[in-house]
């Protein structure tokens, strides 16, 4: 059993490169990777520098590519997930870089989700003293796997670099799919959002409207549960519409009864233009290792 395992791995070798070459190259990697996206942060920790190892033994990276950097600052909410377990020391590391990277002068305004791992707690409390931090992952981390379809585990078996560039490669083709896909858009609210808002419409059906002000409405649905309703504040009673920043059935009922836009009442984050934001920053192609310096 030994002796195939042995087999097994020098040939694994003379085919893909052993687990030391693929270290040794990762700083002209790195090097490549920052020629080819001007404006990217790379930092590749390896300390311990000597005769045997050139550029110290590694330790950790750290890769924040302009492109999706930027798409998210252009328009996503500032909502950060955490996941895998590291020490307080790397997870210190990286919130640290991740917070120049980003340009967090304010961490108030920013909310990181964890499973509160070893780690994770001490360091956002350190990094982001003032930031939101909420303590469930798993919806999150099952809608990044139903994404990528279990590829992140295969990547997990390839070689250091391998791994980076496969899910590189993945976004890189992520983003541009989905900059491609806003082009063709017809309506202004992204199509799982129109879905939602239809089915609360039909709900919104059966609510009463009593006006109260310009803005304010009191309404009473079919649960029988009385809210108030303030349009120009974009919030209910409910907390539906706060929460999700999608309209409740009960502002659709004053939207009906008001005759405005519902897009009007929706969070600019699932609007088309801000999707279109977010998408069209690309991340650039890399040359073969064979052009590396």
């Amino acid at each position: 059993m030994v002796l195939c395992l042995r087999v097994k791995l020098k040939v694994t070798d003379s085919i893909r490169g052993s687990l030391a070459d693929s270290y040794a190259v990762l700083p002209q990697y790195c090097t490549t990777l920052l020629a080819s996206n001007l404006g990217s942060v790379l930092k590749l920790h390896a300390p311990l520098a000597s005769k045997e190892y050139t550029y110290g033994v590694f330790k950790r990276v750290f890769i924040c590519l302009v492109g999706p950097r930027d798409g998210f600052l252009n328009g996503c909410k500032k909502i950060i997930g955490l996941d895998e377990v590291e020490s307080r020391d790397n997870w210190t590391w990286f919130l640290v870089e991740l917070r120049d990277s980003l340009g967090i002068d304010d961490p108030h305004r920013s909310t990181f989700m964890s499973d509160r791992k070893k780690g994770i707690v001490e360091a956002v409390s350190c990094c982001m003293t003032s930031a939101n931090h909420r303590g469930y992952l798993r919806y999150l981390y099952s809608n990044f796997k139903k994404l990528f379809k279990g590829k992140i585990g295969e990547a997990r078996a390839m070689l250091i670099v391998e791994m980076l560039e496969d899910v590189r490669k993945r976004w890189m083709q992520k983003i541009y799919y989905r900059h491609k896909a806003s082009g063709a858009l017809k309506s202004d609210l992204l199509p799982k959002v129109q879905a939602i808002i239809d089915k609360r419409s039909r709900e919104a059906r059966s609510v009463r409207i009593f006006q109260s002000g310009q803005y304010v409405f009191q309404t009473l649905g079919g649960d029988l549960v009385e809210n108030v309703t303030k349009i120009d504040l974009m919030s209910c009673t409910c907390n539906v519409w706060d929460i999700s920043g999608l309209p409740c059935t009960h502002a659709l009922a004053v939207l009906s009864f008001t005759r405005g836009r519902v897009e009007d009442l929706c969070d600019k984050a699932f609007h088309k233009a801000t999707y279109e934001k977010v998408y069209s920053h690309f991340s650039h192609a890399l040359l073969g290792q064979k052009y590396w310096q």
